[in-house]
């Protein structure tokens, strides 16, 4: 039968932090899940780190890409799981105990969409917590106010890929924030929130790296609430305000 769950990790370059995760996915109390690496062709002992890891790996694909997006598209379409959720190569579950409890409460609920909270972390030996993401209770109001779950605790049934549309690949930071909002506006979903830690993510990422980055994040933002119908100017207003409560 197929599994459950189908975990994604994409990679390239990672060789300092895919220990972290591999070791992450590897201590999980539930196991029942496909597990699959599509790497970008990296050309540092990425790929060898991974091979010698005492972990199953279900698929193993490295070749080049067009970008994260185009890469997470990939592992979607390679995946066999009912829901499919992603791990990212500087990312870890909060605790031991994190996946199960997605499991349990996905058996129990048959959700079409899962999330839960997530916390940001600086990088070294040592992580600090730097920013609380609490996501709430899902209302479809909060889309209007700019509101998105934290994407890397996302659990959504492959069907809604297959039916809603995959990452959007002309989008090259928003993309996330796309898929979201595009199913969550949707009529007749069930979504629950699991009121729980899920992940510990490092601080960084494409968004925050530069003002040209910030730029572009704002205007495919724009055109994601626009093509979704959103008021975009006041979505834009809370959504920068969201983020400012939750660093600590």
């Amino acid at each position: 039968m197929d599994p459950l769950i189908s975990i994604i990790t994409v990679t390239y370059n990672c060789e300092e932090s895919i220990m972290r995760t591999l070791d992450s996915i590897k201590s999980q109390t539930f196991q029942d899940f496909e597990y699959i690496i599509i790497d970008g062709k990296s050309s540092d002992k990425t790929i060898s780190i991974i091979n010698n890891h005492e972990i199953t790996i279900n698929k193993l694909v490295s070749e080049k890409d067009n970008g994260i997006y185009d890469a997470l598209n990939k592992g979607v379409k390679e995946s066999n799981g009912k829901y499919i959720g992603f791990l990212h190569s500087d990312d870890e579950f909060y605790s031991k105990d994190s996946l199960k409890s997605i499991a349990d409460s996905l058996v129990e609920s048959d959700s079409d969409i899962i999330y839960g909270d997530l916390k940001y972390v600086s990088k070294g030996p040592n992580p600090k917590v730097i920013r609380d993401w609490v996501s709430g209770a899902f209302k479809k109001y909060k889309l209007h106010l700019g509101w998105m779950p934290p994407h890397p605790t996302l659990y959504m049934k492959k069907s809604l890929y297959k039916k809603n549309g995959f990452f959007n690949t002309n989008l090259k930071i928003s993309a996330d924030y796309d898929l979201m909002t595009r199913n969550f506006i949707k009529q007749n979903l069930k979504i629950t929130y699991l009121r729980k830690y899920i992940i510990l993510m490092t601080i960084g990422g494409e968004s925050n790296k530069n003002i040209n980055n910030l730029y572009t994040a704002l205007k495919e933002d724009i055109s994601s609430m626009k093509a979704n119908k959103i008021f975009w100017p006041l979505a834009i207003i809370f959504k920068k305000l969201s983020k400012m409560k939750q660093f600590i």
